[in-house]
């Protein structure tokens, strides 16, 4: 692995953060829900006036189970590590390892594993040299398996999904096939854009598959190559895919800022969240049962929280730049009042309060009065009527 850079530090408060957010021009934020207040982190050799979008964070991972520290992985080719804790970055290392920018980042032990869109997947051991495979060209997503050690899951435009265990790179341990073609036996395209696994998923994972043209499919790969079951979701790309707790089912995303809940066996969709202005980028959900929380960043700036089995609008924070991507944070955990968060309006109404009816009367009498003006059309109608009657009756006499 390439060599750490240490010592790279900035200023942080000590404000609770439940969620961290990636933006499009490199700035972490992280976000406390019950204040609704959001904090910019930087290195403390970047200004902001020197933020672009080569800085973009495209892709973030947590480093372990307890939350401590997360990756991100920038678009031009760095992974910096963030320290929760001491909220400050501790470290970055350069892992252009191929062309092109980050569509996948996961960390199993001490290994770091990062996919371009250029189909360079890359493993970073600690102490050893990496280790490159070719997974394709033009790829879209990757996903790393949370069980399996060294597995990921690759997928894109005409290069559908492939199973990869990082042991063995020689060949994909499982790669699907394309279902058939359709009623008027024209080939079907592929175009994998967002990939997720069950949470019981082992070597033999099931496998959540949206595509850039509205498609969700399951894949079990100890039954078959091609899918269990292939549906639509809405008539935009999907762009977003992240699977529930409870691996019964899975939430889903795309362009035209639509996002639902999608029952994993039968792929009918069972909920959906409403309030979006423009694309989903990214879907993470926190806790268990009717507890469960769906934080949902996109296009639009903002961040929006949802209770995951009620889709209710809990909180909704704007963040002034495009975001990208976001991770829950461990402190949402030991908040015991985050769930009991008073629910927000659909739709925001200004209201006017009257102490006394004095006031009350004055406002009416500022009130423009508007007169009805449906008789004067009326008699404006008739007359323009009569005019060509009565034209019509001198052309008749001549």
């Amino acid at each position: 692995m390439a060599d750490l850079v240490k010592g790279i530090s900035l200023e942080s408060t000590r404000a609770p953060i439940d969620v961290w957010i990636g933006t499009s021009l490199g700035v972490l934020k992280g976000v406390c829900l019950p204040t609704g207040r959001a904090t910019n982190y930087l290195p403390a050799s970047i200004t902001l006036s020197q933020t672009d979008k080569r800085k973009e964070v495209t892709v973030m991972c947590w480093e372990d189970e307890s939350h401590d520290a997360l990756y991100c992985g920038r678009r031009d080719g760095i992974v910096q590590k963030f320290s929760c804790q001491d909220r400050l970055f501790t470290a970055e290392c350069d892992c252009t390892g191929g062309e092109g920018q980050f569509v996948g980042l996961g960390k199993h032990n001490e290994v770091l594993i990062t996919c371009t869109d250029r189909g360079s997947l890359c493993y970073w051991p600690l102490d050893t040299d990496k280790t490159e495979r070719c997974v394709g060209d033009d790829v879209s997503c990757m996903a790393v398996s949370p069980k399996a050690q060294l597995q990921v899951a690759t997928g894109g435009k005409e290069n559908d999904l492939k199973v990869w265990d990082g042991n063995k790179l020689d060949q994909p341990i499982f790669q699907a096939k394309n279902v058939k073609n359709d009623k008027l036996d024209l080939r079907v395209p592929v175009w994998v854009t967002r990939l997720g696994y069950t949470l019981n998923s082992g070597d033999q994972p099931v496998i959540a598959v949206g595509t850039g043209h509205h498609q969700l499919r399951l894949y079990d790969t100890r039954a078959q190559r091609r899918p269990v079951y292939s549906t639509v979701f809405g008539e935009h790309p999907i762009t977003t895919l992240k699977m529930s707790q409870d691996g019964r089912s899975y939430f889903v995303g795309n362009s035209a800022g639509e996002m639902g809940r999608v029952e994993l066996r039968t792929g009918g969709v069972v909920s959906r969240y409403r309030g979006f202005g423009g694309g989903v980028r990214c879907i993470e959900e926190w806790g268990e049962g009717e507890q469960s929380l769906i934080a949902a960043t996109g296009l639009d700036r903002y961040l929006r929280v949802y209770s995951a089995h009620r889709p209710k609008l809990l909180h909704q924070v704007y963040l002034k730049l495009q975001c990208s991507c976001l991770l829950f944070s461990n402190e949402s955990v030991k908040e015991p009042n985050l769930p009991e968060m008073k629910s927000l309006p659909e739709t925001e109404t200004e209201t006017v309060d009257c102490e006394s009816s004095g006031d009350e009367d004055q406002l009416w009498n500022r009130m423009e009065t508007i007169k009805d003006t449906r008789n004067t059309i009326k008699k404006r109608s008739i007359c323009h009527v009569e005019v060509k009657q009565s034209k019509k009756r001198k052309l008749r006499t001549k």
